[in-house]
């Protein structure tokens, strides 16, 4: 701004003082008839002037733009403040989980960040959070953190359920997991980890059974062989000493207590008093003895007479003999004698107490006597609990 008024000014000197000299000559020349020279000359002197007067003003000019360039550098040699950083404040994310040492996931990052319990440092923002451990279903949850914000995740991870594959040697066979029907063969169970009572059985067939321990998110496969039984009117034999009555769905064991073998010749028959046995049937698990009308059902009669009681199924009015207690055409013992074969072992087949087993069953009017059955004639009765009879364990199927 300077250098141009400095400028403006010099070149209105020239031009005055020129028209000046102009018109001062052109009234000599006029007057004075002067050379037309002369007027160039007093232009020169004017335009001479005039530089003694610019020589000055660039001078100033120098002058000032030194002036004014050291001090931008003086400027620019200042030490600027740096600007203090705001400080970010942290977030503290609590990670916990129902069960030890659980991965810790961030955004599906390549790497975890460690496992449960663990407090991360966290800007303020969203997250992707996943909890995991093998054998449980992953947690998954999305959390906002605000600045400065202390945060609990209490993650509660549940076991993936195991698959139990369940197969047969015979088509639809009903599989029971702890004493509930699931389905039949072939099947495939959805189970939690733990223990589990496996029972497969089929009409005709001995029961498979087995014990089963599941892992978390385990597929474990059963195949189950079932063994075909012998079938002997409503009664079937199994392998290991036991015969089912399928009409009542109780099983019973072939032999009395103290016999084993195929045909219960092994062994010595024990004859106990009415206490011992009970006492003697509790030690026996899954076993217990029958009441009197659970062991009546054992009675049969060959001649086809049909028994009549007092009571239900107790206290015969008619027994194998008939009405009249005349019909001795029966078998003798008066049981199925190829289902449950010397039912009176060891004895003196004319010793009418050879045939007498002891029920569960109490006397009602008296606390001396207990309820028995007479596999002679097929006559039940009672008998002091001093006596000492046979015993038949039972129990009821599944």
């Amino acid at each position: 701004m300077l250098l141009a008024f400095k400028i403006s000014v010099t070149f209105l000197f020239i031009l005055t003082g020129g028209n000046f000299f102009s018109k001062y000559i052109d009234e000599t020349i006029e007057n004075n008839k002067i050379a037309l020279s002369v007027k160039t000359l007093a232009f020169m002197v004017a335009f001479l002037g005039s530089l003694f007067f610019i020589k000055d003003w660039v001078h100033d000019v120098k002058v000032g733009l030194i002036e004014e360039i050291k001090a931008e550098e003086t400027e620019d040699k200042k030490i600027k403040p740096v600007p203090t950083p705001v400080p970010i404040e942290e977030s503290i994310l609590m990670v916990r989980s129902n069960v030890e040492e659980a991965q810790i996931w961030i955004n599906n990052e390549d790497q975890d960040r460690g496992t449960t319990p663990l407090n991360l440092k966290l800007t303020a923002g969203n997250y992707d959070l996943v909890i995991k451990k093998v054998g449980y279903i992953d947690y998954k949850i999305k959390v906002y953190l605000k600045a400065g914000e202390n945060k609990l995740i209490q993650g509660e991870l549940k076991k993936q359920k195991a698959i139990l594959t369940v197969r047969s040697n015979v088509e639809q066979a009903q599989v029971w997991i702890n004493n509930e029907n699931q389905g039949i063969t072939p099947l495939n169970l959805k189970l939690k980890a733990g223990d589990y009572s496996l029972v497969i059985k089929k009409a005709g067939y001995f029961d498979y059974k087995s014990l089963v321990y599941l892992r978390a998110a385990e597929n474990k496969l059963i195949r189950g062989k079932l063994i075909k039984g012998q079938v002997i009117g409503q009664y079937m034999i199994y392998p290991n000493g036991t015969v089912k009555d399928t009409k009542t769905n109780l099983i019973w064991k072939r032999c009395a207590e103290g016999l084993s073998g195929d045909d219960c010749q092994q062994g010595e028959a024990k004859k106990m008093s009415y206490q011992a046995a009970l006492d003697y049937a509790e030690k026996i698990e899954g076993w217990r003895m029958p009441t009197i009308k659970e062991l009546n059902t054992l009675v049969y009669c060959s001649n086809g007479v049909e028994r009549e009681f007092f009571n239900n199924s107790y206290n015969t009015k008619t027994d194998c003999r008939g009405k009249d207690h005349k019909d001795n055409s029966y078998q003798i013992p008066t049981i199925n004698q190829q289902v449950f074969p010397n039912t009176t072992p060891n004895a003196n087949k004319n010793d009418w107490r050879s045939y007498v087993y002891w029920s569960s069953s109490p006397h009602v009017n008296s606390r001396s006597y207990a309820w028995s059955v007479y596999f002679y004639n097929g006559n039940d009765n009672f008998y002091k609990r001093s006596s000492e009879r046979f015993v038949r364990l039972v129990r009821v199927g599944q």
